[in-house]
């Protein structure tokens, strides 16, 4: 199974399309299945701002580097067991943050 998640960027709010259908605002949570490589793809459209996405795994992070807008990066990782993983947006984390549920 292929698992794609596209993750755009704007005025400090994550929204994220999985496959088809969008998730608009901020999202707090993206459910992927478990054991699969997920590719997401961040665009970040805020000019002249870095942001990245940044994925709590076992064993340590997957992570884009922060960029200035407006960039496009693609981060690939795979959750290896069910449960609950924290994402960040490094620079904004107190803000820009969720779970990834691998189901």
């Amino acid at each position: 199974m292929k698992v794609e998640l596209f993750v755009k960027v704007i005025a400090f709010v994550y929204s994220v399309e999985v496959a088809v259908g969008t998730v608009p605002s901020r999202v707090y949570r993206m459910v992927v299945p478990a054991g699969e490589e997920v590719t997401a793809t961040i665009d970040n459209r805020d000019s002249g701002i870095g942001h990245n996405l940044s994925v709590a795994l076992p064993g340590g992070e997957a992570k884009t580097d922060v960029e200035p807008g407006p960039a496009e990066q693609t981060l690939r990782f795979t959750v290896p067991e069910p449960g609950e993983y924290d994402f960040v947006c490094d620079p904004h984390a107190a803000t820009m943050k969720g779970v990834v549920e691998a189901v």
